[in-house]
């Protein structure tokens, strides 16, 4: 209970109860925000909580702020104010609780900080905050001084190192920043932050040879992408003074534009800047690219900025990958809580407006947080010739599409792909708009220009890394719209360039098996698929399906039941389990299950065909589609 945390009676404690009757009684979602009291504390305090649990967390900060004007001495609720107002971006909002609570008398545990913030334990620290605000205004010496005491926490401790030797190196130079960017208790737990911080400081120092060697050691993190930039855009700025440096970054840029995400982006902008770009770069590439290659970092500043950028992506890879994980283990339903990384990478865009990559991990995670309106802005932050780009494009067509807005989607890849040549991942993804639109003629050749695009760019080592998808996107496409010969002539050649992609053996196995064609074949592949995703509720559906279409109706039901639990959201596979129990002499649970399926909001085909099953006396179960179940 909150209330034997606190010492001191609180607001919490008082409404406690009220909470915790209110969630027996109903779920989250059905509040209405304009339902809560906003004239009392505990209305206030209850829609911070419910607009906190669904992610709103510039409601939160609001009702939180409302609700601590009633009680300004209540430390857990000082805290939940000042960190939402945090997550929001509000720092100027923010830092007088962070000051506040960095006062004897307001100071909380770190377990309770933890648990009324929803921050990664032991980084939930005020004290990053009131230096962020410090550094902000130039005064580094205080914010040196706040951030030498010891922090608990390897990740706190870390962080506040990284900034701290920023600073010395503002107010000492360069050897006293280095000097605090040496090893010590205050250990690194991300692999490649200290010596990329180093390579950063020793190139704005000049010391080249030391630079290059530090930017090295960076690149062999476990996730070095930041460092593989900094490298290659630091050869860059060498390229005009050293004939040597201008050749390795050539090179480097040409290894990165044959890879995939944003290395591509970023090897094709360095060599576009260097007079050397790709064949069929488009005149907008070339003269938004024709800049003095940047700097992440230029000052203390801006380097304080990147640290906390670095633990923003840190963090929010970190969490990702737990979530996916937790997926693949069949915790479908899980929310990744991405407040920590959403905190950090508003303190880093506070302190470097221009750092673009903040900014993107601020839309991925409003994105996440299903706030659309929120990602546009945070993505319409990021420059043309920034590595991230491209993907935020495609992420601001998924925002409109979630706003309900399908043409602006569609205009503002439209756009894009018109300006940008080499983008085979936007004209991707243009093309599944274009077949969500009913132009089909239009979306395969974009998906055609896709292939074409990255066979150009990709490496013979590459293609079976990335190729693969734009042939498996193109087959399903014509799959789709009937093309069956052609689509799957694409399948079986992303299978060639990636034998162990579970969904492309999935939807190419299942396909065979709805047609009857290539059996063995087909049900080997949908199993290769299920043992690479054993908790895969799709694949599992194709294998059931499959033995449906076969006529094997006991075998089928087995996979089907599976499936549903791994899947109980999903109407098609709930309505396929329907027709296998009818199909077993099962009809109640047949129709209890196509009812369910109603339930689960299936589209209009779907739902009109279980209508009609629930309809009729004599029911004829029908047959799904191919991309029903295989992707």
């Amino acid at each position: 209970m909150l209330s034997r945390r606190i010492a001191r009676p609180s607001l919490i404690a008082l409404v406690a109860a009220t909470l915790m009757t209110s969630s027996c009684t109903s779920g989250a979602g059905s509040y209405d925000l304009a339902a809560f009291d906003n004239s009392s504390a505990a209305g206030q305090y209850l829609k911070a909580r419910f607009a906190a649990s669904q992610q709103q967390v510039g409601i939160a900060a609001e009702a939180y702020s409302s609700a601590a004007q009633f009680a300004p001495q209540d430390t857990s609720l000082l805290q939940r104010t000042f960190f939402y107002e945090l997550a929001s971006g509000n720092i100027s909002d923010a830092t007088p609780y962070a000051e506040k609570l960095l006062l004897p008398e307001f100071q909380a545990t770190d377990a309770a900080i933890d648990q009324s913030s929803g921050m990664l334990p032991g980084l939930a620290k005020p004290e990053f905050t009131v230096a962020a605000e410090l550094i902000r205004k130039g005064k580094y010496d205080d914010a040196r001084a706040l951030l030498s005491q010891d922090f608990d926490g390897r990740a706190a401790s870390t962080l506040a190192y990284l900034v701290n030797a920023w600073m010395i190196y503002e107010t000492d130079g360069l050897d006293a920043g280095l000097a605090a960017l040496k090893p010590s208790d205050r250990s690194d737990i991300y692999p490649s932050f200290t010596p990329l911080h180093q390579a950063m400081m020793l190139d704005l120092g000049g010391r080249h040879d030391e630079a290059e060697t530090a930017y090295q050691l960076a690149l062999s993190a476990i996730s070095p992408q930041a460092a593989v930039v900094a490298y290659a855009d630091y050869l860059g700025r060498r390229a005009s003074i050293s004939t040597q440096a201008r050749e390795d970054a050539i090179e480097l840029y040409r290894k990165l534009s044959e890879d995939s995400g944003i290395l591509r982006r970023a090897g094709r902008i360095g060599l576009a800047r260097l007079g050397e770009p790709l064949d069929g770069e488009s005149r907008t590439t070339l003269q938004l690219a024709n800049t003095a290659v940047p700097r992440a970092v230029s000052d203390g500043r801006d380097g304080a900025a990147f640290a906390f950028y670095s633990f923003a992506w840190g963090s929010y890879e970190q969490i990702i990958r737990q979530q996916n994980a937790a997926q693949r283990s069949g915790f479908s339903n899980m929310q990744a809580a991405l407040n920590t990384p959403l905190a950090f990478a508003q303190l880093a865009a506070h302190l470097n407006p221009d750092l673009d990559e903040a900014h993107y991990v601020i839309g991925a995670i409003f994105t996440s947080y299903e706030q659309p309106q929120k990602a546009i802005d945070a993505f319409n932050r990021i420059d043309f010739d920034n590595p991230f780009f491209e993907f935020a494009q495609m992420d601001i067509a998924d925002a409109w599409l979630a706003l309900d807005e399908e043409n602006k989607a569609l205009k503002s890849l439209q756009t894009f792909t018109a300006q940008d040549a080499l983008t085979p991942d936007a004209r991707s993804k243009l093309a599944s708009l274009l077949t969500e639109a009913g132009d089909n003629a239009a979306a395969d050749l974009a998906q055609t220009e896709a292939i074409r695009i990255a066979d150009q760019l990709s490496s013979s080592e590459s293609q079976r890394f990335s190729l693969w998808r734009y042939y498996f996107a193109r087959g399903a496409t014509r799959i789709e719209a009937g093309r069956w010969e052609e689509g799957e002539a694409d399948l079986e050649k992303a299978v060639s360039l990636s034998p162990d992609q579970p969904y492309v053996l999935n939807f190419l196995g299942y396909s065979w098996a709805e047609r009857g064609e290539n059996l063995d074949a087909a049900f080997e592949m949908i199993e290769k698929a299920l043992s690479l995703e054993p908790t895969s509720g799709a694949i599992t559906d194709s294998l059931g399906w499959a033995y449906y279409q076969q006529g094997n109706y006991t075998e089928a039901v087995k996979h089907l039941e599976r499936a549903v639990t791994l899947e109980p959201s999903d109407p098609v596979i709930t309505d396929h389990l329907g027709d296998a129990y009818w199909q077993t002499g099962r009809p109640v649970e047949a129709r209890y299950e196509w009812r369910r399926a109603l339930t689960l909001d299936p589209d209009t085909e779907l739902q009109a065909a279980i209508e009609q099953k629930l309809a009729d006396e004599v029911v004829t179960p029908g047959v799904a589609r191919a991309s029903d179940s295989a992707l």
